[in-house]
């Protein structure tokens, strides 16, 4: 599991599914038929600084992630071997 927190403020969990595979209806992911197979951007649902501020911080960890995965050895291995 991964717990994200603010320094300052409060996070709101109204904010949009990354999971390309899925949207959010109410607090539930219901999968989707058809999908991009890319990371979405997280967005915030209501209009609230903590929503706001969730998304950024989410966008920021995927952001994050998505830079050091993409230069992981074992990925780069994955990606010659058309398995990634």
């Amino acid at each position: 599991a991964l717990v994200i927190r603010a320094g300052e403020g409060l996070l709101s969990a109204q904010v949009t599914n990354t999971d390309p595979a899925y949207r959010k209806e109410g607090s539930l992911g219901v999968a989707l038929e058809t999908f991009e197979l890319e990371v979405a951007r997280c967005e915030p649902l209501e209009d609230s600084d903590a929503a706001r501020r969730a998304a950024d911080l989410t966008n920021a960890f995927v952001e994050g992630a998505v830079k050091i995965l993409d230069a992981s050895e074992v990925n780069a291995e994955r990606r010659r071997r058309g398995k990634l």
